[in-house]
């Protein structure tokens, strides 16, 4: 946080992330956020969102960006700007940057945090030239992924995507992905397989842990490939998370290059 505080907080909206009223939660916000005569200014549309955040003058008068929506969104507004303090009130489906950071919902510990000023640095990993917070894939999960977003844009905005809107991607990716092999190049090693996974933190859709040495601020990128390719397979590597069992199983090699 600079010493001259800025004259607003920007709210960054999506209105489609997660199955709450999401206007209701960011209306609370501002109340309790005015209550500590805190001004705020609230950016629903994608283009003003970019319009905004592209504007230096804009940005010196803003004293934090809240971002009110899902992983996706803060990733969303991350690419855009990374000189801003940053607060995230969690409205999508898993949430997991926000559970990592401990925000949560509570408009009145939220306005009370931004009105302290207190930050934290984070580290960033970076995939042709966007930076990512949580996590990057190649392999089966990345091209789920591919068909959720390509999915949910329209001609007027993007769909609300719910936990179960990734089915009918997820069996589709199943039914199609034929598991060709790739070479990681890291920086002691090359190493071959099937899926791949780069961890900013330990922590992944439905409770899952790929990498449970990895922290959010500790300077690396945490990586995980699995070495066998098929459905079955892969299976397989999900219920060795899920167990716990995975890390020095022979067909899992792992690694943590600098970030």
């Amino acid at each position: 946080m600079s010493e001259k505080v800025g004259q607003f907080v920007a709210i960054m909206g999506n209105p489609y992330s997660g199955a709450r009223d999401n206007r209701l939660q960011v209306q609370q916000l501002v109340t309790a956020l005015n209550v500590l005569q805190i001004q705020t200014q609230i950016v629903w549309d994608l283009k003003e969102r970019a319009i905004c955040l592209a504007d230096r003058q804009w940005k010196q008068r803003c004293r934090c960006l809240v971002i009110a929506g899902g992983d996706g969104t803060v990733a969303g507004v991350v690419s855009l700007c990374r000189d801003l303090p940053v607060a995230i009130l969690p409205l999508g489906n898993e949430n997991l940057l926000a559970k990592e950071l401990g925000f949560t919902c509570d408009a009145s510990a939220m306005a009370g945090a931004i009105a302290h000023g207190q930050t934290r640095r984070i580290d960033l990993g970076q995939v042709n030239g966007r930076p990512f917070t949580i996590m990057v894939s190649c392999g089966l999960d990345a091209d789920v992924v591919k068909r959720v977003a390509q999915w949910r844009q329209t001609s007027d905005g993007q769909r609300r995507v719910k936990h179960c809107s990734y089915l009918k991607p997820a069996f589709k990716s199943i039914w199609n992905y034929d598991f060709p092999k790739f070479h990681l190049m890291t920086d002691d090693q090359q190493v071959e397989g099937y899926q791949l996974l780069v961890f900013n933190m330990n922590r992944y859709a439905r409770g899952l842990n790929f990498v449970p040495d990895a922290k959010v601020d500790d300077g690396l990128l945490h990586w995980l490939v699995w070495k066998k390719p098929g459905r079955l397979n892969l299976l397989r590597l999900l219920w060795l998370v899920k167990q716990g069992r995975h890390v020095n199983h022979k067909y899992v090699v792992m690694g943590k290059p600098k970030a």
